[in-house]
């Protein structure tokens, strides 16, 4: 059996979930302009990812079908209060959803001009 290839038995899949719960938060990027959650979906192809957005809440449903046997996965994720859920942004590579939010322009440092 291929190391790189995603096996889905009891034993694995609750690896898996084990590590979602993980990452189901959104942590704030280095140079602090948005955050960032990246959740692991092994055996997801982006056709089979639903992502939605509303009252800061984003819920992310996803189903894989492997050897007969279909997989869910199911994620509530709250966006933080400075953030601006309205452009949130999601990319699916290599079996890694990556959701990235940007900060709300009032939450960003900006530079006063001194008079």
């Amino acid at each position: 059996m291929s190391l790189w290839k995603p096996r889905y038995d009891e034993y694995t899949f609750g690896l898996i979930s084990a590590v979602i719960t993980m990452f189901d938060r959104f942590i704030k990027t280095a140079d602090g302009d948005a955050y960032v959650a990246n959740i692991p979906m092994i055996g997801v192809t982006k056709e089979d990812v639903h992502v939605t957005t509303k009252d800061g809440l984003v819920k992310v449903k996803a189903k894989a079908d492997f050897e007969g046997e279909t997989y869910s996965y199911n994620l509530d994720l709250f966006v933080p209060k400075d953030a601006d859920s309205s452009k949130l942004v999601a990319k699916l590579d290599r079996g890694i959803l990556a959701l990235r939010v940007p900060m709300l322009e009032q939450s960003l440092p900006r530079e006063i001009k001194i008079e």
